[in-house]
């Protein structure tokens, strides 16, 4: 079940890190193209059946760490939503991470 699960607009939707089963669902009922993991355990446990489903999967993750945080903010966030879409992106719980990128895109 993927908490904080929310619709941004028409082709944007965010939550908290998806199980396999979660980004089967978000494939098939949403159309889910594109998956932007902003965690990298939870991006890494997804990676395989993103690969099955043929979702391009980005692993960007956010540390808490400045350089981690200056790498995310170096993508052209729009882009990186816009692009290739409908989108999920998430961290582990959708909170704060997905709430920074939401609130710059």
């Amino acid at each position: 079940m993927i908490h904080n699960f929310s619709k941004v607009d028409n082709n944007i939707y965010r939550g908290s890190a998806p199980s396999v089963e979660d980004v089967i669902v978000l494939n098939k009922k949403y159309g889910i193209n594109k998956i932007i993991s902003l965690d990298f355990e939870s991006g890494k446990r997804i990676n395989r059946i993103c690969k099955l489903l043929h979702i391009k999967h980005i692993n960007l993750p956010i540390n808490g760490d400045k350089k981690s945080l200056l790498k995310f903010l170096n993508h052209d966030i729009k882009d990186l939503l816009e692009n290739n879409k409908p989108s999920y992106i998430h961290c582990l719980h959708g909170k704060d991470r997905t709430g920074l990128a939401v609130a710059l895109y």
